[in-house]
């Protein structure tokens, strides 16, 4: 069954690509995507903070200073080298559709899912009743997965990367959050995975993860709590930085520490159990964020504490595979 994802790959339609590929995996391959991370390491970057002011205004997502970076300087992205890797890996074609007023939408959506095809729609959710959050209020882009479109009750049922289960809403509503979208790219993904099939090797990516074993270190994270312990202590920008803290970890370092806990699965018992427990540690701390920003608390001094916690861990595990 396809459900909402378990984790932000990167970001919201990247962990749509995750729920598709583990509904179309066999049991012993779930979770297989997680191996395009170790194409990379974990990276700290100084952000200017007018430059992603520019481009993502006061959207705290745009301030995520941790990334995954290739040996060639390269950002993991979800972009046309991820979609790349989506077709020799798993067979996917994706298609980047930018739709005008004239594009009927909701044909798109019979017939990709009546040939059990997907469609992850571009949304602005000002448009959209079902954000409480932003809707009539705020402008804000995000993305859908259409999981069912029921034509007799113009109904869809969406995959929302933000809830805990899927929900419906009009065909009325997507079009116009689509098509009213107030930014200037509208845009849905295609995706056929009508010629699906798993061909990741693990032990090709074992073997790009030890490659780059010489990297492995907690350089970022110690950066990242250092600019954390800076930034946070701005009264008036607290609330920014904190949440963006908050998306770098769900969407980078968490995501990651999944990665390398599947990788090292069957190479040793030992630190398998010492990255799983830090992995499910970086997602407790996201949990624990979320749970202060919706009590308006943004103060390091816990958040520091929890950092040097998985930090100690992480040294420990760091050591044990460079020997």
């Amino acid at each position: 069954m396809l459900t909402n994802p378990d984790i932000l790959f990167l970001n919201c339609v990247g962990s749509y690509f995750f729920s598709i590929i583990n509904h179309k995996s066999s049991q012993e391959m779930k979770n297989s995507l997680l191996y395009y991370l170790a194409k990379g390491n974990l990276c700290f970057t100084e952000l200017c903070q007018r430059d992603i002011q520019e481009k993502y205004g006061d959207n705290a997502w745009g301030y995520q200073p941790i990334g995954i970076i290739t040996e060639k300087n390269k950002k993991l992205e979800i972009n046309k080298d991820f979609f790349g890797y989506l077709y020799s890996e798993y067979n996917i074609e994706v298609e980047c559709k930018d739709v005008k007023l004239d594009f009927d939408l909701t044909k798109y959506l019979t017939d990709y899912r009546e040939s059990n095809k997907y469609v992850v729609c571009c949304v602005d959710e000002f448009f959209l009743p079902s954000s409480i959050k932003y809707y009539g209020k705020k402008h804000n882009k995000h993305f859908l997965l259409v999981k069912e479109y029921d034509k007799n009750k113009e109904q869809i049922e969406v995959i929302d990367s933000e809830q805990n289960r899927p929900y419906k809403i009009s065909s009325n509503d997507i079009t116009q959050a689509v098509f009213m979208s107030h930014y200037s790219r509208k845009y849905i993904y295609l995706i056929d995975c009508s010629h699906f099939k798993d061909f990741t090797l693990k032990e090709i990516s074992v073997s790009d993860f030890i490659k780059n074993r010489y990297n492995i270190e907690n350089k970022a994270i110690s950066c990242l709590k250092e600019d954390l312990s800076s930034k946070i202590q701005s009264e008036d920008m607290a609330k920014y930085y904190y949440k963006g803290y908050y998306f770098t970890i769900l969407s980078k370092i968490y995501p990651y520490m999944r990665m390398l806990s599947q990788v090292l699965n069957d190479t040793n018992d030992y630190l398998y159990s010492n990255s799983l427990e830090i992995a499910n540690d970086w997602k407790s701390l996201s949990n624990f964020m979320l749970y202060k920003m919706q009590k308006n608390n943004y103060s390091e001094i816990p958040l520091i504490k929890k950092i040097d916690s998985i930090l100690d861990k992480q040294q420990t595990m760091y050591t044990m595979m460079r020997r």
